[in-house]
């Protein structure tokens, strides 16, 4: 490996900053929106998000808890008897999404995927022209963009953070419940899913 490579693995593996960073964020304002899509960002080793995919959750909670999309579309397949879309909806129920928002793509393996698979699921009539708010990550957001415009879709944004500002019990409780995830050590900490433990903690959290 030469000197560059090395210095470049280094780097990427410090976590320090990248020149091209900014140029993969197309983040744009949340709008009001027929739907929120939660794009999956994976699992740690015990069928937990992952830290990103946290924050994905996080986002797509509270853009409903504003009311910017009737229900949120979990979207994200996987290997596992459980569909990273279906652990994705059991987590933002802790953070106080109601079960009725929820609705579920448990197909998509890929980037590419998650905008063909909602167009092909019926169940959800989704079309190129429906207004959609999608999460994802800052360093995600421009690849799901060319994913989503290469499907086709024309009426949609890339959202990447978003806090509510609509006051209410579903931002109340979410405000307290992310940092005590964060606090107890559930985020992103590999576990298997919620055992009875977690599930006690959780509550102290809350």
């Amino acid at each position: 490996m030469g000197v560059a490579a090395t210095a470049y693995w280094i780097w990427m593996g410090a976590g320090l900053p990248i020149f091209f960073d900014r140029r993969l964020e197309v983040s744009s304002p949340a709008r009001a929106a027929e739907y929120i899509v939660c794009l999956s960002g994976g699992l740690s080793g015990g069928n937990l998000p992952t830290s990103d995919g946290w924050d994905r959750i996080y986002t797509a909670v509270q853009l409903y808890a504003d009311g910017l999309g009737k229900r949120i579309i979990f979207s994200g397949g996987g290997a596992g008897k459980v569909t990273e879309a279906e652990i994705y909806g059991e987590a933002a129920g802790w953070l106080g999404c109601p079960e009725k928002a929820m609705a579920f793509e448990s197909e998509a393996t890929s980037t590419a995927e998650h905008a063909v698979k909602l167009l092909n699921n019926k169940s959800l009539g989704i079309s190129r022209d429906t207004p959609l708010n999608i999460v994802t990550s800052p360093m995600h957001s421009r690849r799901a963009a060319l994913c989503f415009k290469k499907a086709g879709f024309v009426n949609f944004g890339v959202v990447t953070h978003h806090v509510a500002v609509k006051a209410g019990p579903l931002v109340a409780r979410e405000s307290r419940s992310y940092p005590g995830l964060r606090r107890i050590g559930l985020v992103g900490r590999p576990t298997m899913r919620f055992s009875a433990t977690d599930r006690k903690s959780i509550f102290q959290a809350l």
